[in-house]
């Protein structure tokens, strides 16, 4: 029968593939790795921004009396995992200056109270405008946008 052929023929085949493909993987290659998504300065600087529009703007509803504390806490725990989720390429400008941001915002893990820190501390404020401007000069997207108030 030439369908019992033509089988053999196919599984000849895939026995072949599965024998050269292996061989092709081993080979090394010469290609330049993707960069990381994470790292690249757009990210991490609409990263930064995001956090500093969720601080800035609890804070301008707890003076305003339109929120309470403890919602500014709960914001700065959000705003701290957003800042502690950038992974730092440290061969970047940008890389050095999230990495003191970093180690300034203390890391909570997601429904947990987490320790509280000072957003507004001469530190704290520094090293966030510090990223900023890096982000300027790098040509990244950044900002604090304001919601609350009038």
């Amino acid at each position: 029968m030439r369908i019992a052929g033509r089988t053999s023929t196919v599984v000849g085949g895939l026995a072949l593939a599965c024998l050269v493909l292996p061989l092709g993987a081993c080979t090394t290659s010469t290609a330049t790795p993707e960069p990381n998504p994470f790292t690249e300065t757009s990210y991490v600087c609409e990263q930064v921004s995001d956090a500093g529009t969720l601080i800035f703007n609890l804070e301008g509803s707890v003076a305003a009396g339109r929120a309470v504390e403890g919602e500014l806490d709960g914001a700065k725990r959000v705003a701290a995992r957003m800042i502690n989720r950038i992974e730092i390429d440290e061969s970047s400008d940008l890389g050095p200056l999230v990495a003191k941001l970093q180690e300034l915002t203390p890391r909570t893990d997601v429904a947990a109270q987490g320790e509280s820190y000072d957003t507004r501390s001469d530190e704290w404020a520094q090293a966030h405008v510090a990223v900023l401007n890096q982000c300027e000069l790098d040509g990244g997207v950044f900002g604090v946008e304001g919601w609350v108030g009038g």
